[in-house]
């Protein structure tokens, strides 16, 4: 955590995870976003969100795309945290930042900061491949989801969580193993231009949010100053260039 000197209102420490996030500078709070983020537990930097699903739903729009496109699964876990707004005890949600599966492979969840209660957890199904079930949750076939051991249902079942999945179709579902029901909320996401049943046409290429800059001018090296030549003043010596004789006046 940065700690805040109270009389120059400068941070003074450095993060302790700058070496995990290079691409920031090591004083940046929260992630140089403080208008929409926080440091919830003083170090990874949060968006908050008034429910589990829209929380699911961003991490969807966020990393669906990015997925599909290196054929990688990314996980989180969904956590909720407690404020006090206007005086009003009120409870928000954030994901935790993902972690990166291999190609081929299910990827586990990033867990959540310490001192925050997790609530859910959410991953996506990387690219379409016609080997996998790519657009349900996986363990869900086997006739009743509540008794499931496999897959993402059976995890979902031991931790007691709920469960979300973005799949190459476009489709965010959401798994209650409270009650076994599978809900889709969304089907707007990045999409997969390789699945026979995508649901969209939205792009999984990444639309930049901020315009590239233009390159740099080149730099220009002045040309070193022309020499000064030496003054000559009653008492004082003049050594000419030319090698010859001191003389003095």
């Amino acid at each position: 955590m940065e700690k805040l000197h109270a009389g120059c209102r400068k941070v003074f420490n450095v993060d302790p995870l700058a070496d995990k996030y290079r691409k920031w500078t090591p004083y940046a709070f929260s992630g140089n976003i403080v208008i929409n983020a926080v440091e919830l537990e003083g170090l990874e930097p949060g968006v908050l969100f008034g429910s589990m699903d829209t929380a699911a739903e961003n991490f969807g729009q966020q990393y669906n795309g990015t997925s599909i496109n290196v054929n990688q699964e990314y996980g989180s876990t969904i956590y909720s945290s407690t404020t006090i707004v206007n005086g009003t005890s009120i409870t928000l949600f954030a994901y935790s930042v993902p972690n990166v599966g291999t190609t081929g492979a299910s990827v586990t969840p990033s867990p959540a900061p310490s001192g925050n209660t997790a609530t859910g957890d959410i991953h996506t199904h990387a690219a379409y491949d016609v080997n996998y079930a790519n657009n349900i949750f996986s363990g869900s076939t086997t006739g009743n989801n509540l008794t499931s051991t496999s897959g993402d249902v059976g995890d979902n079942n031991r931790t007691g969580l709920i469960g979300y999945v973005a799949t190459p179709n476009g489709s965010l579902q959401k798994y209650d193993p409270s009650t076994g029901n599978i809900t889709t909320l969304s089907t707007n996401l990045p999409s997969d231009p390789n699945d026979p049943a995508r649901l969209n046409n939205v792009s999984p290429t990444p639309t930049p949010s901020i315009s590239p800059l233009p390159p740099a001018p080149p730099v220009v090296i002045p040309p070193p100053p022309p020499p000064i030549n030496p003054v000559n003043t009653p008492n004082s010596q003049s050594i000419p260039n030319n090698n010859q004789p001191v003389t003095t006046p």
